[in-house]
């Protein structure tokens, strides 16, 4: 996304993305796109990715149940709130075009930021697998030409320190460009134990990366960048503070001290785990890029990915969950109780190859795009989910399951696309991808001091109950659109695309027999829509309408099991689920300097087509007495016995952002900002437990910068939920809230 440098801020910018892998105008293309360039991203307030479900259409979003460094996306009503390596996410994150397939460690923060595009709907022609929802395509900036950079220093609220810089320097002019980066964030957190007198949910975050770019001649060019980030962020349970201000907490868990031996293996990974969040992640990612002639390029994309993710949450913080004391986080009276650990430890190593060719043929009639993809991944999980008493005792605690589980995928693609030009004016776009994927999965028990409430199990004991340990699915995902230029200011496009998300097995299971796998999600989707420019380029309308049909939904559910007080998983095919809406993105540029944008997103999904275990649990509740009805409480039947509402799926969602900048004297400016976001009300877990519904609620973020026009130097003041609203994001045991109201103070300097 890029504009004139010389650009007057009396127009639109002319905003350049790459959804279809190369070069184009926004307006041009045929696919319901948000895109954000860098100075965008921060008069939005948006440092994370998370930060984005504030501002795209139909996107609903929060940090995974007790995991500050995972984000949890739904997009058009497709998510994922399931960390295991098992189950993949079905709206894809990309850096600088590598696929990061896991959801922990998403949540990174936007340092030295290009632009970033989201794509909704199914990508799964030019992207693959695991994108039944849409992707999110994150652009870092290449090194520059010429030596410079900036410096940023920050204090907030929580005593948050924040720091970011970047430094571009040409070791070669022309030829050998390097770009180095850092971020470093540190808080004492929002939350205070006042069992342990811990401060929890702070973020200690450091980020380093370097960029090279080396230029061989006017036809071929290497980038290539690694990164290394270390995140301690947790985001695990807590009430507003019944006796004064702020959130706390009453986990006899601590984040300094483990379990230790005497309820974990001594000699294993989980035995030190605290309560935390800790997540290191180490990337390298090279794009050979190579111009045949004037109108074909060749890339060779390479990605390597490391993560290693080690945290531990308390579901029950230490109290009595069966009490009826809670109601939209407030704690009404704090009742001792259980604990339960739930360690885990897991190390990722993940390598994608790509080749890939794009370019012209037949005097530009066509325009095409075509490659090769290789992904392969192995993960490497060792968990256990424990129930401890107040006494703390072992011999008074149980184990649902301490076990270390191996996966590993192998997935192989081709794909191509083509535009044709019919006409001037009229475009027809065809493209399929076939892919080919293998996945696999062991488990293996671990030695534990304590008594198991459930026998341990083996690869063998699954494959001794009818399940198979490998999978491989071979999956065709075309594309088609047709789009007309009506005028150099208008298209109209209309498309049908389709993606599919990978199979799995429902790892958590505390037996053997529930081991059971889930095939893959295929969604259809069939789209059609307007890009349109205004008033001189001072008014642009986006709007598009969809129907999403998805098969074979994929939902992950967890509940708390009345008999044992144990948190039970379940991960299935629930049948199919039908999502259709209205999005629009609108902005306007009235006068000189006043900017106004404006998001919508309407959508109505249900389920439908049950599988036939579902079908089979709906009827058997319909026809159970009402006293045992919390057993129907599993996958997407509510605790009446009823089918359930899809989740983060709110009918209405808007964001209308305003932002001006007013000349001052001596070279000066100020800019002021503001945000309000407003999302309807929605249910946050499948089964639509009592507790897990979300009432509509509105956000607001604000900020006002001091600048000198040549961009020298910047002071800002902002605030994000400005007016501290609390309401649910998540459910298990308790409520899990959103993030509190923060302010901060930022001074940058460029050079």
């Amino acid at each position: 996304m890029t504009a004139a440098a010389a650009q007057a801020q009396t127009g639109l910018e002319e905003i350049v993305v790459t959804a279809q892998r190369r070069s184009e105008n926004l307006q041009s293309v045929p696919i319901a796109i948000t895109a954000f360039s860098s100075a965008e991203l921060e008069r939005r307030q948006i440092t994370r990715t998370i930060d984005l479900v504030t501002s795209i259409p139909n996107l609903q979003g929060h940090n995974n149940t007790g995991l500050g460094s995972a984000n949890t996306y739904y997009l058009r009503g497709l998510g994922n709130t399931e960390s295991l390596s098992l189950f993949d996410p079905p709206v894809g994150t990309y850096i600088d075009e590598f696929y990061n397939a896991r959801q922990n460690g998403n949540n990174f923060a936007f340092f030295d930021v290009e632009r970033v595009e989201v794509l909704r709907g199914p990508q799964g022609t030019l992207y693959g697998r695991n994108t039944t929802g849409g992707s999110i395509n994150v652009y870092m900036k290449k090194p520059a030409e010429k030596f410079g950079g900036f410096a940023e220093i920050g204090y907030g609220k929580y005593k948050q320190a924040t720091a970011r810089a970047s430094v571009d320097i040409p070791v070669i002019a022309d030829k050998l460009l390097t770009k180095w980066s850092a971020y470093y964030i540190h808080d004492d957190g929002y939350v205070f134990n006042v069992t342990t007198k811990e401060h929890q949910n702070y973020q200690h975050t450091l980020g380093l990366r370097g960029a090279v770019q080396v230029r061989f001649s006017d036809m071929a060019k290497w980038d290539f960048s690694a990164d290394s980030m270390k995140e301690n962020y947790a985001n695990l349970i807590n009430f507003p503070n019944p006796n004064g201000s702020g959130r706390v907490s009453y986990s006899p868990r601590t984040k300094t001290r483990g379990l230790g031996p005497q309820f974990l293996n001594a000699n294993g990974r989980l035995v030190n785990t605290g309560l935390f969040d800790h997540t290191w992640t180490r990337e390298a990612i090279s794009n050979f890029d190579i111009q045949l002639n004037d109108d074909t390029h060749f890339n060779v994309i390479s990605g390597y990915h490391w993560m290693h993710f080690n945290n531990m949450t308390d579901g029950a913080d230490g109290l009595n969950s069966a009490a009826p004391n809670v109601l939209l986080g407030i704690l009404v009276k704090p009742v001792p109780g259980n604990s339960t650990p739930l360690p885990n430890d897991n190390i990722v190593n993940q390598f994608t190859q790509e080749l890939k060719v794009n370019g012209k043929a037949f005097g530009g009639k066509l325009e095409y795009v075509a490659g090769f993809y290789y992904f392969y991944e192995k993960a490497d999980t060792d968990f256990a989910n424990l129930v401890v008493p107040p006494s703390n005792l072992p011999a008074a605690s149980s184990l649902a399951a301490d076990r270390l589980m191996l996966n590993s995928t192998d997935a192989y693609a081709m794909y191509s696309q083509g535009d044709i030009h019919i006409t001037d004016q009229l475009k027809a776009t065809a493209g399929v991808r076939y892919t080919i994927e293998t996945k696999k999965v062991e488990f293996f028990p671990q030695p534990t001091p304590l008594t198991r409430q459930f026998a341990p199990f083996t690869t063998a004991d699954v494959v001794a109950n009818g399940f198979p340990v490998a999978q491989q699915v071979k999956v065709w995902t075309p594309r088609f659109a047709l789009n007309y230029q009506f005028n150099p200011d208008l298209l109209g496009y209309a498309s049908a695309t389709r993606g599919f998300k990978s199979g799995g097995w429902n790892g958590r299971s505390n037996l053997a027999q529930q081991v059971t796998p889930f095939g893959p999600e295929s969604n259809w989707t069939y789209e059609a829509g307007i890009k349109s420019d205004w008033l001189e380029n001072r008014l642009r309308v986006n709007l598009n309408v969809f129907y999403s049909h998805t098969t074979n939904f994929q939902g992950a559910s967890a509940t708390v099991d009345r008999v044992t007080n144990l948190n039970t998983f379940l991960t299935a095919n629930f049948g199919t689920m039908n999502d259709y809406g209205v999005e629009g993105q609108i902005t306007i540029v009235p006068i000189e300097n006043l900017d106004v944008n404006w998001s919508v997103g309407l959508q109505n999904a249900k389920y439908a087509n049950l599988n036939p275990g579902t079908a089979a649990q709906l009827a058997l509740c319909a026809s159970t007495q009402a006293t045992t009805k919390t057993q129907c409480n599993a996958g997407v039947v509510t605790p009446q016995g009823t089918l359930g509402i899809p989740v983060r799926t709110p009918h209405f969602n808007q964001t209308l952002s305003v932002s001006y900048v007013f000349p001052l004297s001596a070279g000066m400016e100020l800019a002021p900002n503001a945000g309000w976001n407003y999302t309807s009300s929605n249910w946050v877990s499948s089964s639509n437990q009592p507790g897990s519904f979300q009432p509509a609620h509105s956000l607001f973020n604000g900020g006002l910068t001091l600048r000198n026009r040549d961009q020298r130097w910047s002071v800002t003041a902002e605030c994000f939920n400005c007016f501290n609203k609390t309401y649910v994001v998540s459910f298990l045991t308790f409520q899990y809230l959103n993030e509190p109201g923060r302010w901060s103070l930022r001074a940058k300097y460029d050079f």
